[in-house]
């Protein structure tokens, strides 16, 4: 079997790398960091860099990318490899979460066209990738990123709307617990027992955790209970009203049992009926 190699995407050190560094460390995993001490140009910027470093690798050596700062690891080098050889062997994939992460004139589109179904996690995530390094060169071949680009995931995400066959989506957190959509409710979707993180909504144990979106507070909790942080941090307003906005729409869409989009398709649509019935109502107050 291939070792594996780690990668991960930080320009600047703080406490949310030094908290996946913790982890694996902890875990005796060694991690390459791309980028460190560059300026940041993109999202896409990461897998410019990765590609770099892939090219430099037997094309049939495994890697597993994660994003930086979201991202806490719960098992060791073999297990992962155990687990992605169990479930995936010889494939690209992909994290999965419950939010649709497209914000683009074409979102609707792709959502409708996006060929996983009836699945809660459903959702492709870029922020963890494993594979033989030769799929992820072909992949992003054709995908055509460029280090100035601002989303890479809805990029990979219309790649695989058209390319189905060529990316796998771990929707059953064999590999990675990914909560995206429904950060704030950690504890409802997973438990540690005996030291080790269990994904009650998949009934699986994930080789890592990484809750996407900045909702550090939540991941800070785990990754304090599992001993990988000694303290917490301070947080900013900024972001504790952020986590209380978004925790809002993820406990309504738990409730209602409908996937982000959904429910940000209604709430628009409700808002702009509101805003047009005052400007109705304005008009003809003047008429």
């Amino acid at each position: 079997m291939s070792n594996l190699h780690i990668f991960t995407f930080a320009t600047h050190t703080n406490h949310h790398l030094d908290r996946l560094m913790t982890s694996s460390k902890k875990n005796n995993l060694n991690i390459t960091i791309l980028g460190l001490n560059q300026v940041y140009t993109g999202n896409g910027m990461k897998i410019t860099l990765l590609l770099e470093a892939l090219k430099k690798l037997n094309p049939n050596d495994l890697f597993l990318y994660i994003d930086a700062y979201d991202v806490i690891f719960l098992k060791s080098e073999d297990a992962i490899l155990n687990a992605y050889t169990a479930y995936y062997k010889d494939k690209l994939v992909y994290g999965a979460e419950q939010n649709f992460g497209m914000y683009s004139f074409d979102d609707l589109f792709y959502y409708l066209k996006y060929p996983i179904k009836n699945v809660p996690m459903r959702y492709l995530n870029a922020g963890t990738i494993m594979g033989p390094a030769k799929l992820a060169l072909d992949c992003y071949n054709d995908i055509g990123l460029s280090a100035k680009q601002t989303s890479d995931q809805m990029d990979t995400i219309r790649y695989f709307v058209k390319n189905p066959e060529h990316i796998t989506v771990d929707h059953r957190h064999e590999l990675f617990a990914v909560n995206g959509g429904r950060a704030g409710l950690e504890y409802d979707d997973y438990e540690i027992r005996e030291g080790k993180l269990y994904s009650k909504r998949t009934d699986t144990w994930p080789c890592l955790l990484h809750i996407p979106g900045k909702f550090f507070t939540g991941l800070d909790s785990i990754a304090y209970k599992l001993g990988f942080m000694d303290k917490f941090p301070i947080y900013t307003k900024k972001e504790l009203d952020w986590r209380r906005s978004q925790l809002k729409d993820h406990k309504i869409c738990d409730r209602l049992t409908i996937d982000n989009y959904k429910f940000r398709l209604i709430k628009n649509y409700l808002n702009l009926i509101i805003i047009t019935s005052i400007a109705i109502s304005i008009i003809f107050k003047f008429i």
